[in-house]
């Protein structure tokens, strides 16, 4: 996920992140950014569908099949 000054997607603003192969996908913040997820960024397997959400200008919320 790109800081702000890289990319600036609108607070408020939802992504869904989905893993089509059998290899984990990862949601990695980009410098100055924080996600905040229970209990962690990476897919939870084939066809695992997670949405991150933008709560404010650096800071996300990741939620779905995810694990650590």
């Amino acid at each position: 996920i790109p800081p702000n000054s890289s990319v600036a997607f609108e607070v408020g603003a939802w992504i869904e992140v989905t893993q089509y192969g059998a290899g984990a996908t990862t949601i990695t913040p980009g410098s100055g950014v924080t996600i905040r997820s229970r209990p962690g960024l990476v897919t939870n397997g084939q066809y695992a569908v997670a949405r991150i959400y933008k709560r404010a200008l650096n800071e996300w919320v990741a939620s779905g099949d995810l694990t650590s």
